[in-house]
């Protein structure tokens, strides 16, 4: 659908129908691809690996980023920029199929022949193999369990007090991250008198890094507190940039400064923007995953569409107007929702609907006692 949406707008660029219609055929698979990617690359993965599974997904599409200015810069022509960057899904589509499905999906849906399978495949590839006892629980799992697969759509998201509270801090953050992101996004050629090109490749760059971090601390201090310190300095640096517009001092509109503080700002985001990626994707069950991760993408998106107008306000009305609404927006959906999220480091994680309708309440011995080193791809799919 990406590469047909892409060559329909490069086509029919003259009608702005035609063109309007394969940027929207070419934008519906360009969040499921990866994503479902992350989710599969994160159950097949160790818990003590789940940081830097996300990071390094992350860190490429960052890296991408950075790329994506400079060959424009180099191509200065948007038709051929189109069809190269389309010419590098071609791999991937010619290959996907070999892509393993997640074998605690396959589990969970009762598919256990097919799990088995993909475990021995996982276990050739590392030069090991999967015990006996391993696959004969599996196997044998259906006898003593009705594990009839369940559909689960976005309104299971909210089938429970606490997992209700969790959805919507998520989303919460979701919106903060993203508002955040796409202002510093469409107003990078703005707020320095640089390349925009080279502003843009500089900023991306910055994330990378921004991503190691979060991945560091998030280890360490948990996720809870990364997302914490990471939005209070974004609020805290947005508060510069009001005194920036609105006080004509020297320093203060030195473009080096702004250069500075817009890359440090992307640094900061990149961080929240991780540790939103790691609450979806540790705080559902593989069987609300998906759809967890699909309404943040959702909300996101439309959250996104919002920061041209919030930049409109300062252009049209008054400078303040875009760092008081990023600033309120950061302190309420970012620093406050990273606080009240549960913990999801050093503990187990929901693995059904009724674990993640539990999982955040004060009760949370089951879950701190826990020891990640012992913790297996078996234990997690075995039956308890």
């Amino acid at each position: 659908m990406l590469i047909i949406g892409r060559f329909m707008s490069v086509l029919a660029s003259s009608s702005f129908i035609i063109f309007a219609i394969g940027c929207i055929i070419a934008a519906l698979p360009s969040w499921c691809v990866t994503q479902s990617a992350s989710i599969v690359s994160l159950e097949i993965s160790s818990p003590k690996r789940r940081a830097n599974v996300a990071k390094l997904r992350l860190v490429a599409t960052s890296f991408g980023l950075c790329l994506m200015p400079l060959l424009y810069w180099w191509l200065r022509s948007w038709r051929i920029f189109v069809v190269v960057t389309t010419a590098t899904q071609l791999p991937y589509m010619l290959w996907s199929w070999n892509f393993i499905e997640s074998p605690q999906w396959l589990w969970v849906n009762g598919q256990f022949k097919k799990c088995v399978h993909i475990l021995k495949h996982i276990a050739k590839v590392n030069k090991t193999s999967l015990e006996a006892n391993t696959e004969n629980d599996i196997l044998t799992s259906g006898l003593s369990t009705t594990n009839n697969a369940e559909v689960l759509g976005p309104l299971a998201l909210f089938s429970g007090w606490r997992l209700a509270v969790n959805t919507i801090l998520q989303l919460l953050l979701w919106i903060a991250v993203s508002v955040n992101y796409t202002v510093v996004l469409l107003s990078s050629a703005e707020k320095s008198l640089g390349n925009p090109f080279l502003d843009f490749a500089w900023q991306s760059l910055a994330e990378i890094p921004g991503y190691f971090v979060a991945s560091w601390l998030a280890d360490r201090i948990g996720r809870r507190f990364t997302g914490v310190i990471s939005t209070a300095l974004t609020a805290l640096l947005w508060v510069v940039y009001a005194y920036r517009d609105i006080y004509n001092i020297g320093w203060l509109r030195n473009p080096w400064l702004g250069t500075a503080l817009v890359i440090i700002i992307r640094f900061l985001i990149t961080m929240s923007y991780y540790i939103i990626n790691l609450f979806n994707m540790e705080l559902y069950p593989t069987c609300l995953r998906q759809s967890g991760m699909s309404l943040g993408n959702v909300v996101s998106g439309g959250a996104g569409a919002v920061a041209p107008y919030i930049l409109y306000l300062g252009r049209r009305f008054d400078a303040r107007y875009p760092s008081v609404i990023l600033i309120v927006t950061t302190i309420l959906g970012g620093v406050l929702t990273s606080y009240l999220l549960p913990e999801t480091l050093n503990v187990k994680l929901p693995e059904t609907l009724e674990d993640a309708q539990k999982f955040g309440r004060h009760e949370r011995s089951y879950y701190m006692t826990v020891n990640l080193k012992d913790e297996t791809i078996e234990s997690n799919i075995a039956v308890t």
